[in-house]
């Protein structure tokens, strides 16, 4: 590989990764002014909530099940 495709691959490769940097950060404080209230106190759902949520068959027991994809 000569070394103009090589510098050409790195710099893609780091407007990629600082893109992608980008796009996480913004998401982040999205998500962050939805599960915060005015005064910056959270209030999405609790652990509870979650591991609730995960019960899908109501037995008391989070269901939870792994997929091997291959």
């Amino acid at each position: 590989m000569s070394a103009n495709k090589m510098f050409r691959r790195i710099s893609q490769l780091v407007v990629l990764v600082g893109l992608f940097s980008t796009v996480t950060a913004v998401s982040a404080d999205d998500v962050l002014g939805y599960l915060t209230d005015k005064d910056g106190r959270y209030t999405g759902p609790t652990v509870e909530d979650n591991v609730a949520a995960m019960d899908t068959d109501k037995n008391g027991f989070a269901d939870v099940w792994l997929c091997r994809c291959i």
